[in-house]
């Protein structure tokens, strides 16, 4: 039974219908069928897992949702407000992991507090660490920016995905929040190497064959002189193992989440 639809939203990628009610983002499937896709009703008691932020949309406790829209890529964008009258933008991917994408965790009325930024006209800050007011609506462009309608303080802003400028060793540098780690890219696109946000300190170093846009992976090196080698010479195991070395799955995608964009009035 439904309590008060709203919004209505169809995802690009599968062609289902999506909406919104009371706490929760449904979809229709093809076959005719409602299945939760996001949130909890309200009266439900809230699980250990709908804690973290980074738990499975069907078992995250949400606030009460203003908006919701999807990107191009099938990414999903929710404004909501909990009880504390603090507005954010949640991300759930397609894989349904929700990150905080945009909104301060600031409770203070003040619109001179320092505990959010807020950009002012023309200038940026970053998506996660402004304070948003009163969300009133979302929508996403085709070029992937995210435009946020403030009814509070009566202006539309815009999360534009922040690219990275070469530092001297025309090296760039995608930060990842959620994990604390750094990862760095030459100038033909290859990750060399992931460092710590906290320490600095170099976690893995990834060496190619050659060093141009043609090159393979051929070693990775952990901090403590671990080294997995020719990681190509075989197709199905690792063509040597120096030190004691354990596996580990390689990050296939940098998503620009919230902290990696800046909001623009």
């Amino acid at each position: 039974m439904l309590r008060w639809p709203t919004e209505l939203a169809i995802n690009p990628l599968d062609g289902c219908l999506y909406f919104v009610d009371d706490h929760m983002v449904l979809r229709v499937t093809k076959d005719r069928r409602v299945m939760v896709v996001a949130g909890q009703p309200a009266y439900c008691k809230l699980q250990p897992a709908a804690k973290s932020r980074k738990a499975a949309g069907a078992t995250a406790q949400l606030g009460a949702l203003v908006s919701f829209t999807f990107g191009p890529a099938g990414e999903m964008y929710i404004a909501e407000v909990d009880r504390n009258n603090v507005h954010r933008v949640q991300q759930i991917m397609p894989d349904g992991e929700i990150l905080h994408f945009a909104g301060a965790d600031c409770e203070c009325e003040s619109r001179n507090c320092s505990c959010g930024a807020t950009p002012p006209h023309g200038e940026s800050a970053l998506a996660r660490d402004t304070k948003l007011y009163s969300v009133s609506s979302l929508t996403v462009t085709s070029d992937g920016v995210v435009h946020i309608a403030d009814q509070g303080r009566l202006k539309i802003l815009s999360a534009i995905p922040y690219l990275p400028q070469p530092d001297d060793q025309i090296e760039f540098q995608i930060a990842s929040p959620e994990t604390h780690e750094i990862y760095v890219f030459n100038k033909y696109g290859q990750h060399i190497m992931t460092k710590s946000i906290l320490t600095g300190k170099t976690i893995y170093t990834f060496l190619y064959n050659v060093n141009t846009s043609f090159g393979k992976l051929n070693a990775v090196t952990d901090a403590s002189g671990n080294k997995v080698t020719k990681l190509f010479g075989s197709p199905i195991l690792p063509g040597g193992i120096d030190g004691n070395f354990q596996l580990f799955p390689l990050p296939e995608k940098v998503y620009c989440g919230g902290s990696s964009r800046k909001s623009r009035v």
